[in-house]
């Protein structure tokens, strides 16, 4: 995974109680199944082919209430279960999807690298290099 990669995001575990409330003593935090986007209906073809901008990855993310508080050696942990990136609403996103039956797809560049910082985005970056995610969200969204 490197700075300006994309990510699709087919499930995301979590450490908030948002979607606790939904269903009161699921398990929405990182056991079983976590919350996708459901009924989708086609998710575009990752598979970390490299493109524009790029690779493409497709799988797990983890929303987390606090991004930069992250207790020690957790990120290792879960990039060896193929845990993607690390962001901040997916799960509440997918979890309102699933609730109203509604499609949601959370579509991501890597901005910044939680184990090597030395290529992360500055603030100019972020304005610009979300092109290759806002096409494959667009995409999505259009099927």
């Amino acid at each position: 995974m490197r700075v300006g990669d994309v990510v699709i995001a087919t499930g995301a575990h979590t450490d908030s109680a948002m979607n606790d409330a939904r269903i009161p003593g699921a398990l929405w935090r990182g056991r079983g199944l976590p919350p996708g986007p459901g009924r989708l209906g086609g998710v575009p073809a990752g598979g970390g082919r490299r493109g524009a901008g790029g690779a493409v990855h497709t799988g797990t993310i983890v929303s987390r209430d606090h991004f930069y508080l992250t207790p020690q050696g957790q990120t290792e942990q879960l990039a060896a279960y193929g845990v993607l990136a690390v962001e901040m609403e997916a799960a509440a996103l997918y979890g309102v999807a699933a609730q109203t039956g509604r499609r949601a797809l959370a579509v991501l560049t890597v901005s910044d690298h939680l184990l090597d910082h030395r290529e992360d985005m500055d603030p100019a970056q972020r304005e610009t290099r979300f092109a290759g995610a806002l096409r494959l969200a667009t995409a999505a969204a259009l099927r």
